[in-house]
């Protein structure tokens, strides 16, 4: 995946960090209202490197300074299909990501921690990744280290494996939240529910984030993006939000 613009952050680094949920029970909380504006939700072939997945955004309040963002997912159970994809949380728009992954050789999940950085030679990086069982609950972490004239430094990573931990060079601070289920795998191949988790969904949680004066806030003002080439649900969901019951939201990807 090749970037030359603005766009192209999206369109590269919008990939990493899968699914997580086993066979959740169905709890279905109360619903919230979902706000849908297209104006502010980046076109769909900058969203999503293959064009096709969910995703949804949030913009960063004005006045705010992100020290850290967080989301909390399980890792389902593991696909029987050998289709390339990925589930993740990012800030400034997919540029900074935590990712769980499903890729080849297509045995094991893997933590994989990706970035574009601007500033440096080769603009996109990643590490090997780890593999991870599924079950496991992990928690996807974009922090900022330092800040010195116009350069930030921040790490990606997952809590609780530091040895993983991607650093990343930004000349502006990280803004704006992404949630996406991405497919990589490209081709004009037939929908099949193989290369999905045999789950119904994978529940985001806890998701927010924390400000340099130490601040914990809620992302709550999503916005929904569904672009679906060869992902095709029997329940016909795709993103659903809902109220987590202590002001924040949950954002269930459906898989089934």
């Amino acid at each position: 995946m090749l970037m030359n613009n603005h766009k192209g952050i999206l369109h590269l680094l919008l990939i990493a960090g899968l699914l997580s949920c086993r066979a959740l029970s169905q709890e279905e909380p109360r619903k919230i209202r979902v706000s849908l504006d297209p104006k502010k939700i980046p076109p769909a072939d900058t969203v999503l490197g293959s064009g096709d997945g969910y995703s949804c955004s949030a913009e960063l309040p004005a006045g705010d300074t992100i020290k850290s963002f967080h989301t909390t997912w399980t890792v389902p159970p593991k696909p029987s299909g050998k289709k390339l994809f990925a589930i993740w949380n990012s800030l400034n728009g997919g540029a900074l990501q935590p990712c769980l992954v499903w890729e080849p050789p297509y045995k094991n999940w893997k933590l994989v921690n990706e970035s574009y950085d601007p500033l440096k030679e080769h603009h996109y990086s990643r590490n090997k990744g780890r593999a991870v069982e599924p079950g496991t609950s992990i928690e996807g972490v974009v922090s900022l280290i330092s800040r010195k004239d116009d350069v930030y430094k921040y790490k990606v990573g997952f809590a609780g494996y530091p040895e993983e931990d991607h650093v990343s060079i930004l000349p502006k601070p990280a803004h704006d939240f992404v949630l996406c289920l991405e497919m990589r795998s490209k081709g004009t191949e037939e929908p099949h529910p193989d290369f999905l988790p045999p789950t119904d969904y994978v529940k985001m949680t806890d998701i927010h984030y924390v400000t340099t004066d130490g601040r914990k806030i809620p992302v709550t003002d999503w916005k929904i993006a569904n672009v679906r080439k060869h992902i095709v649900t029997p329940s016909g969901k795709y993103t659903v939000l809902t109220s987590d019951g202590a002001g924040g939201v949950n954002v269930y990807f459906y898989f089934r």
